[in-house]
């Protein structure tokens, strides 16, 4: 089902922006700029919520003094407060829900470019494994990627060979191209170089390593860099956390939990940074960046949105108001019509 709804569409979606701009990097920033516009529309509904939550503060502190001993009435009356002004305690966490499966679509369809972005069945990447593994060990190459391709080659499944695969397929293409001849031409051209980065490649740390590569690197610190600066700018734009009341218990613990992720983050961006290949960290640049231009925009179209429903608000409780106090002065005169003085 993933694969059907989210991987094999992606993959369609990645090859197609490859063939129009034959740069895999350039490729995966063309797509989250596109993804990113394509979930605009969620980010302002989740912006609204926000917005929404934040208005029933003041109602929400009533009713906590109101039934601080009775916390099951308590939780009754809020949920009658969230129907009622048609908010949502969880607005907030819709743009996540939404992303993280672009997250791993898109990993999947980096770490399998064969089958994904080529479109190739299992069976001819199989194929593909145990030719290149003849072609391998015919030019000296043993070890750890022998033993993987040979599993592959047997229906095994390997996590991230097929970048490897991808990567040596390009180096070895003639080779290749005489023991299968039925290969598209497609699969040869496919390159993963951005910048002089081969994106197919996952970053080290340990410069002794022979792998090791300072573009992949910076990469990394970067992705780790961004993903910092888009959470703390996108804390500071909060609404909500502007206007938390520092004496609500739920308060402080929202904010101490933002802060823990603010840190978290980064934290788990470096980490997982190390494990998968440089590709996925690339579109983690352009998401936090893009993110950030986002939430600016929401945040300023909401703002007033809200502003003018709020004069909206404003004018209709003084409309109101005076349509009272001439109800009551227009009262006022009937009962002194109805009831003369003494002296008429």
């Amino acid at each position: 089902m993933f694969n059907t709804l989210i991987t094999g569409p992606f993959g369609s979606i990645l090859a197609f922006i490859y063939s129009l701009v034959k740069n895999y990097g350039l490729a995966i920033i063309v797509f989250t700029i596109v993804c990113k516009m394509l979930l605009f529309p969620f980010t302002l509904k989740s912006k609204r919520g926000m917005y929404a939550n934040m208005r029933l503060q003041p109602k929400m502190q009533e009713l906590q003094k109101k039934y601080k001993n009775d916390k099951e009435r308590y939780s009754l009356e809020l949920q009658k407060l969230y129907k009622e002004e048609k908010a949502s305690p969880t607005a907030g966490c819709l743009p996540m829900l939404i992303t993280l499966p672009i997250m791993f679509g898109l990993y999947y369809v980096v770490t399998q470019p064969l089958t994904y972005l080529m479109k190739l069945s299992k069976e001819t990447v199989a194929a593909i494994a145990g030719n290149l593994s003849t072609i391998l060990q015919g030019h000296g190459i043993e070890g750890t990627i022998i033993e993987n391709l040979t599993k592959l080659a047997d229906g095994e499944k390997v996590y991230s060979l097929e970048v490897t695969m991808a990567d040596y397929m390009a180096k070895y293409s003639s080779e290749l191209q005489a023991l299968m001849p039925d290969l598209p031409e497609k699969v040869f051209d496919f390159k993963f170089d951005f910048l002089g980065i081969n994106l197919s490649n996952t970053p080290t740390y340990n410069i002794s390593d022979p792998n090791f590569n300072w573009g992949l690197l910076i990469i990394v610190i970067i992705s780790v860099g961004t993903a910092f600066l888009s959470g703390w700018i996108n804390q500071k734009m909060n609404p909500m956390n502007a206007q938390a009341n520092q004496n609500d218990p739920a308060a402080k613990s929202t904010q101490s939990t933002n802060k823990m992720m603010l840190y978290m983050m980064p934290v788990m961006t470096l980490l997982i940074s190390f494990s998968i290949p440089a590709a996925v960290s690339i579109y983690w640049i352009m998401n936090n960046i893009l993110g950030v231009v986002q939430e600016y925009l929401a945040n300023k179209i909401v703002k007033r949105q809200e502003d003018a429903a709020a004069l909206k608000r404003a004018e209709d409780e003084e409309r109101k108001k005076r349509n009272k106090k001439k109800a009551a002065e227009l009262e006022a005169r009937e009962k002194a019509a109805e009831n003369p003085t003494a002296e008429d």
